[in-house]
């Protein structure tokens, strides 16, 4: 107590260093745990896959969009859907809530969706605000193959999921 007494200012950021660290660990938690758990091992059918975006090339997709468009196909194939929509990356209208309004305008309401695993959380999360049941079923044969990229996949969306779930999109 005396400590708080003397430097309130000090125990204060410790306690806000405190908390952003137990926040930052707790959403490095769920991102992992989403990352390693295939929805499709539960569901047996979805409304609709849909395929999040990636780089394409004058139609040739990246490795990345590549291996996400090949897990889809199987999934299709496995007719755990009749229905496959695939949507861009980082432009306006091409976003998982274009895939979203696209799915409504037919009355369906479930999806698997399909990226990379370190997006599994944040993919959940967002189609479930956007009034989809998302079910994360990703590939692990993209072409962010590396440990090291990998690494930055898991690091990079520790981050964009705590900000999702602290200011939404």
């Amino acid at each position: 107590m005396r400590l708080v007494r003397r430097h309130p200012i000090l125990t204060l950021l410790a306690l806000g260093l405190s908390l952003a660290l137990v926040a930052i660990g707790a959403s490095g938690v769920v991102v992992w745990r989403a990352a390693h758990h295939d929805d499709a091992s539960d569901v047996e059918r979805a409304d609709a896959i849909v395929v999040l975006g990636a780089a394409q090339y004058n139609g040739t997709p990246s490795p990345v969009f590549r291996g996400r468009l090949e897990h889809a196909v199987m999934l299709w194939q496995q007719h755990r859907s009749d229905l496959v929509i695939t949507v861009g990356s980082n432009q306006p209208g091409d976003s998982l809530e274009a895939a979203a309004g696209a799915l409504h305008d037919r009355g369906l309401t479930s999806a698997f969706l399909v990226s990379d695993p370190w997006h599994n959380a944040r993919i959940e999360a967002i189609a479930s605000d956007l009034g989809i049941t998302g079910y994360a079923s990703a590939t692990w044969t993209s072409g962010d193959t590396s440990e090291e990229t990998r690494g930055r996949g898991y690091v990079r969306e520790t981050f964009a999921y705590l900000y999702f779930r602290l200011f939404g999109r």
